[in-house]
């Protein structure tokens, strides 16, 4: 079927994900239809590993590989056993040329005119995914790409997401939503394509700081449920729980969501394999809980918890490689051994200290003066604690003084307030 062409679209990360079938027996299309349905019994990528994959393929496992110079070349023979064929199909050998110009970003042929005009119009999508190009694109209305489901669903719904991306980044983020919800309707039969449309739609809503991307997330998730697809429900997860915690304010119930998120994430997502979003969903799961209030004596733990998940965080984020994660993680693992409750709280307190002192020897009050007073304030108070009054001193006289200068009179308020105990307690 002339669909079946466009099965891949939108599955893949990169310049894979633009990428058209070729012609295939009626067979493996079948298996290829379960598969991106989810219903393969393995990962979508996974299935491109293995070895009786058909010849017709290869260039596709290649460019997964990211191995472009060698798809292209896989293409090329293709192509050239294609046009040998005195009864070759017109339609195949601009199929190869258009897979060629996503793989290397060449232009077509001079004749480009003479493409098959869904073919040309995808191939405007490519050039913007590349360069920032829209070319005819950039004119079209929605109602214009939706007239475009006649000829293939799938293709109608990865220009809609192309218009979708270009929309959001004009600023016109309710039009660019009307093509997002559009693409993911003519996608739902590719559960994977549709849950990166709405994925993609929750990333703008949530730099907008709209809580709608919550919803767009948990559709995504609900579709890949009984699906193979685990590192993308593993994604949606993760983002999930950001989504919950940057919107939870006091909520309860939605810091409760945004656990769930984090620990639903996490058993997909290992230190071995994915170490950035390991440490990224335990960092964030060590600040919610910190941000949850204990109201019964079972939860007086969670500080506990919060201490042993930021480490774990501190386990792949590297001071010097990864320095902003690994500044917001020291810092939240600081505040958090300062409210933990233990037997040994000097210890805490002195680990605290510590790592207080680590912070400011890479933070510099020029590049966030604010961000700087807290952690000099943090310091203060832990330094107070352990009964060190001048050196505590030093650090809250320095907090108070950017507090003031910044206008931040109740940040100077309560370290005053720290100062004005500290001062009792010395005496």
């Amino acid at each position: 079927m002339f669909e079946d062409r466009f099965l891949f679209l939108g599955l893949a990360e990169g310049p894979a994900q633009a990428l058209l079938l070729p012609e295939l027996p009626e067979s493996e299309l079948q298996l290829l239809r379960e598969l991106v349905q989810g219903k393969g019994g393995e990962d979508f990528e996974e299935y491109f590993q293995s070895s009786n994959l058909n010849p017709a393929l290869r260039f596709y496992r290649l460019a997964l590989a990211g191995d472009f110079d060698s798809a292209v070349a896989a293409l090329q023979e293709d192509l050239e056993k294609n046009l040998q064929d005195q009864d070759h199909d017109l339609y195949s050998v601009w199929l190869l040329a258009y897979n060629s110009f996503v793989l290397t970003g060449a232009p077509l042929k001079q004749d480009s005119q003479i493409m098959p005009p869904l073919l040309q119009k995808l191939a405007d999508v490519v050039a913007f995914y590349q360069n920032g190009l829209y070319s005819s694109l950039g004119t079209q209305s929605l109602e214009q790409l939706l007239r475009l489901k006649n000829e293939s669903a799938l293709a109608s719904a990865y220009l809609l997401v192309a218009r979708g991306h270009f929309l959001a980044g004009q600023g016109e983020l309710a039009e660019s939503l009307e093509s997002f919800d559009r693409a993911f309707e003519l996608a739902s039969k590719s559960p994977l394509f549709a849950a990166r449309i709405y994925h993609d739609a929750a990333s703008y809503l949530l730099q907008a700081g709209f809580e709608k991307a919550i919803d767009y997330l948990e559709q995504a998730h609900a579709l890949l449920n009984g699906t193979s697809f685990v590192k993308m429900k593993a994604t949606l997860s993760l983002d999930l729980g950001i989504a919950c915690q940057s919107f939870a304010l006091s909520s309860r119930a939605r810091l409760l969501k945004a656990i769930d998120a984090y620990q639903r994430a996490l058993l997909y997502f290992r230190k071995e394999n994915h170490p950035a979003q390991y440490g990224l969903a335990q960092m964030n799961l060590g600040i919610v809980y910190m941000s949850m209030p204990m109201n019964e004596e079972a939860e007086r733990v969670r500080p506990a918890i919060a201490v042993q998940a930021l480490r774990e965080a501190l386990k792949v984020f590297d001071r010097e490689r990864d320095e902003l994660m690994w500044s917001s993680a020291t810092l939240n693992l600081a505040n958090a051994l300062q409210h933990v409750p233990s037997t040994h709280n000097k210890d805490n307190l002195i680990e605290a200290v510590s790592l207080y002192q680590e912070i400011l020897a890479v933070r510099r009050q020029e590049d966030d003066a604010l961000a700087f007073a807290r952690v000099h304030a943090n310091l203060g108070n832990a330094l107070a604690h352990l009964g060190a009054f001048a050196q505590a001193r030093q650090s809250l006289e320095a907090a108070r003084a950017i507090f003031e200068e910044k206008g931040e009179g109740d940040s100077a308020e309560a370290v005053l307030t720290i100062m004005r105990e500290m001062e009792e307690a010395r005496k």
